[in-house]
């Protein structure tokens, strides 16, 4: 699937294209763009997960800014290492790992309840959880505030479901004594007012990750504009960018991987496609072919040698009925 189309009107097969990557893009699709440079996409990602995993950290360190600085770190961190995510791993439960491996490697700090201050269930909880180890705590907020299974506990914790189950027995008991009588009723009051994860405004702690990132990693590799001797530069991930948004114009296609090589006098495109499958596949890639290359000639003045195209995933339908129908 690589030939240049023919098909007339090819010049108006694209769409206006959005800023910021459709709300309906599952992690897997953020994560494969983001791997590649796609910085919208992954701001997506921490647009998403921040709030879960902020709440994560607060429980673990006592400490608002502390977590803050630490959900920060792992997320410009993941940002390096996900061309080596696992693509059967959940993006979120990779990052519940990094959060809690920065909680549980830092230095000691004073017990939480001495640090906590917000409403009555946040002090219930914060004196029980001051008498907890650290991994009895990272254990007991995962499972019961932040609502993880105990598979992902132990993964999250690097430990297998055996110590998972011991540790939060040990917890439990330790709550218990630790609030008397009416433990049950006042820790299970705490834990379901504070699973709803504390306010935090996410788009602003998305430009702090933002800014943070862009001081580590570079604006991408430079591709030819024009005529050799104009000496015009697109970056690659800009560039696969508004190519990425040409092929999720065309209904029930939206694009994950997107690598552009120089070759010759022109550029040579690779696309993964994500489908919804109510149609015929060839027929959708064709349509996504034809936005890809008007996109990059009107968008851009990039010519492209030829635009390969691999369907390499089918997407969920949709809870809107009417979305990937032509």
């Amino acid at each position: 699937m690589g030939d240049r189309p023919q098909a007339p009107g090819a010049e108006t097969a694209a769409a206006d294209f959005p800023a910021r990557p459709d709300d309906r893009l599952d992690d897997r699709l953020l994560a494969v763009r983001a791997a590649e440079g796609d910085d919208d996409a992954f701001a997506e990602l921490v647009r998403r997960h921040c709030g879960a995993l902020l709440a994560l950290a607060r429980r673990l360190l006592g400490d608002p800014a502390a977590a803050e600085d630490t959900v920060r770190d792992a997320f410009v961190s993941a940002r390096q290492r996900l061309p080596d995510l696992r693509r059967d791993l959940p993006f979120d439960t990779w990052m519940h790992r990094a959060v809690t491996d920065r909680c549980l490697a830092a230095p000691s700090t004073p017990p939480p309840a001495a640090r906590t201050a917000g409403p009555p269930e946040e002090a219930v909880l914060a004196r029980a959880l001051a008498r907890l180890s650290p991994g009895q705590r990272a254990c007991w907020v995962l499972r019961e505030l932040q609502g993880l299974s105990s598979e992902e506990v132990a993964y999250a914790t690097r430990s297998d479901e055996r110590t998972v189950r011991a540790r939060l027995l040990q917890a439990r008991r330790l709550l218990a004594e630790e609030a008397g009588p009416t433990a049950p009723e006042e820790l299970g009051g705490a834990a379901r007012s504070l699973r709803g994860r504390p306010a935090v405004d996410r788009e602003a702690f998305t430009g702090r990750v933002a800014a943070a990132v862009r001081a580590v990693t570079g604006p991408g590799r430079p591709l030819p504009l024009g005529a050799p001797d104009e000496r015009l530069w697109v970056a690659d991930t800009a560039a696969a960018g508004v190519l990425r948004a040409a092929a999720d114009s065309v209904p029930g296609v939206r694009a994950a991987s997107c690598r552009l090589t120089p070759r010759g006098g022109g550029v040579r495109v690779a696309m993964t496609l994500a489908v919804a499958p109510h149609a015929p596949l060839a027929g959708q890639a064709r349509r996504a072919r034809r936005a890809v290359f008007a996109s990059a000639a009107r968008a851009l003045g990039l010519d492209l040698d030829g635009v390969d195209l691999e369907i390499a995933d089918l997407l969920e339908p949709s809870a809107d009925a009417s979305w990937g129908k032509p």
